[in-house]
Formats: C-alpha cells, structure tokens, sequence
C-alpha cells in the first residue's frame, strides 16, 4: 500500500478553491499538467491533500466548476492513502451516477493521466480495488472506453503503463 509521503503536522493549509482555480489556468496557459508541479502552494495540497478531503468533494459535487477544473482537483490528490482515494471514487462514480459530474472526470480518478502514481492500477490486486472496480464498471451508461480502462486495470494490464 502507498504511504503518504510527508508528515502533515507543521503544514497550514491554504483556501483550496482559489489555488485550484489559479492551478487550471496555469494547466490552460501551459497546456500541460506538470506543470502544476511547479506552484509551492499547488505542491503543498498535493502533499497534504488527505487535509482537503471535505473540499475535494465539495468542489468535484459543485456544478459551477468545469470539467478541466474538476482534473486539476485529480491531479493534486495523487498522493492520498489508498484507502481515502477509493472513498473518493466511490464518491466520484456516485456523483457520475447521478449526474452531477462528467465521465470524463471519473475516468481521470480511475486512471489519472498525470504521472506514473496511478494508485488504482497499482493497487489492483486489492480485493478493495476490485471490488469498487467491479461495481462501477456495471454503471448504466458508462462507455466502453472506461470499461475498458477498468478490464485493464483488473487484469494487471494497466501497470505496463508505468
């Protein structure tokens, strides 16, 4: 399992939704991901995202933010403990359920496209992983491409990736 990578006790945490919004332009400008590796105050909540886990939900569930906006939030939460991420998909693929976000967005929290962290596939053998897997991949509606991405990660596939 994948341990945090820092001690959250001398951390002050910052307003979360002004340092997304400032992190999506940076994204929109430089038209790159990494590039949110490169803002102290974007680097802290990556760090120490398992502190933002009530604005994390609260920003994903809100519909005034976009899509992009809502992957900046993917992004900075690549270093939660496995067990806070699968609470935040289960949350994610009910928000997709009913509506509330993109496909797209609970596709990024599957496999996010920003490095080689991927807790999900990294963690697939965990009878958790799949468990939650399996039950999101019999979503009415979902598309076969996030299908397919799940079958991937389910069969090990998806770890040649990283």
């Amino acid at each position: 399992m994948l341990k945090p990578l820092v001690d959250n006790s001398r951390y002050t945490k910052i307003p979360f939704t002004k340092a997304v919004l400032k992190g999506a332009r940076i994204v929109e400008r430089t038209n790159r991901y990494g590039a949110l590796g490169e803002d102290k105050k974007l680097v802290g909540i990556y760090i120490h995202s398992n502190l933002y886990i009530k604005e994390i939900k609260s920003f994903l569930a809100n519909p005034t933010y976009s899509t992009d906006q809502k992957i900046v939030v993917i992004c900075l939460i690549q270093n939660l403990p496995l067990d806070a991420y699968l609470d935040l998909l289960k949350y994610t693929a009910d928000l997709y359920k009913n509506q509330k976000v993109e496909e797209m967005v609970l596709e990024w929290v599957i496999a996010p496209n920003i490095n080689k962290r991927q807790i999900i596939a990294r963690c697939y053998k965990d009878p958790k992983v799949r468990k939650l897997l399996v039950q999101i991949r019999q979503i009415n509606g979902l598309s076969s491409t996030t299908r397919l991405i799940i079958q991937q990660i389910l069969t090990g596939d998806e770890t040649k990736f990283l």
